[in-house]
């Protein structure tokens, strides 16, 4: 018998048809099964305290959110997708999810490991500083405010002074990040497994614009020198005002995201144009 949590997307009639479907079937075969919302965080996370598997219905917003429950307890994601692009999930569509899903709880499939983001956000203001830790699985992305002004931020890597940017904002992507914003605004495909980082400015003014790929031991710093509103981002779910002289640095976390799949490892390439909506 396995405890397995379903994490649904609330917002999506279909997501909720499918989980309650889902999670009759897997009591059916005895499994012990619990549904939760994507908004139902605390609930859903002491419940994954014990959980072999957490099952995704929704797309890659509701993979995102689970992720933030499974990766401090080393538990594996599975993912239906019953969104859009879905480039983190493992199976589409309710058909595919009632017919395979029992087949990945009996061994039968392998764990695919993602690099997180760590990010420490340093705030100096009226002489005081403070520190707020944090990760991402996506990208961390310091960016402009509600007002439509460039920002500037200051970057050195490792240390060493790279560029300024002004631009709306900065990426800090993971791997798995590099198929989500980072690619809307011309960043590279990394291999899903990849540890490295990109990082990637939006809309650039008269500033570097190339997309930099970087090792995965490296560290990142980005700091605000503009006098007005800023903001952190974390997956876009984390929001965190900015100021001038606040520091957001990145580097590849200790822990990982788990997925469990069945698909070969060539599957992502297999399947790439598809989810971009192109010919191939």
């Amino acid at each position: 018998m396995k405890r397995i949590g379903i994490i649904y997307n609330e917002r999506n009639a279909a997501a909720i048809e499918l989980a309650k479907a889902l999670a009759a079937k897997l009591k059916g075969l005895r499994h012990q099964c619990a549904l939760f919302t994507t908004q139902q965080e605390r609930s859903s996370g002491a419940y994954a305290d014990g959980a072999d598997i957490l099952i995704t219905v929704g797309g890659d917003g509701t993979i995102l959110r689970t992720a933030r429950i499974a990766v401090p307890r080393n538990v594996p994601i599975l993912g239906v997708n019953m969104g859009k692009l879905g480039f983190m999930t493992e199976l589409r569509g309710a058909a595919e999810a009632m017919e395979r899903v029992p087949s990945y709880l009996n061994k039968r499939g392998w764990i695919e490991e993602r690099s997180i983001i760590e990010v420490e956000i340093s705030h100096t203001k009226g002489g005081r500083k403070s520190s707020y830790r944090s990760w991402a699985l996506n990208e961390a992305v310091v960016g402009r405010g509600a007002l439509a002004r460039l920002i500037t931020v200051d970057v050195s890597i490792d240390g060493a002074r790279v560029t300024t940017y002004n631009a709306d904002g900065v990426i800090l992507a993971s791997a798995t990040g590099s198929t989500g914003y980072a690619l809307a605004v011309g960043g590279p495909i990394l291999d899903p497994r990849s540890t490295s980082l990109v990082l990637v400015p939006i809309s650039p003014h008269l500033s570097l614009s190339n997309s930099l790929v970087l090792r995965a031991g490296t560290k990142v710093q980005m700091q605000v020198s503009t006098d007005h509103e800023a903001r952190v981002s974390l997956d876009g779910q984390i929001h965190i005002e900015l100021h001038k002289g606040d520091v957001v640095s990145g580097w590849r976390g200790s822990q990982v995201a788990r997925f469990l799949r069945a698909n070969p490892p060539a599957y992502f390439y297999e399947t790439l144009t598809q989810r971009l909506n192109l010919r191939s």
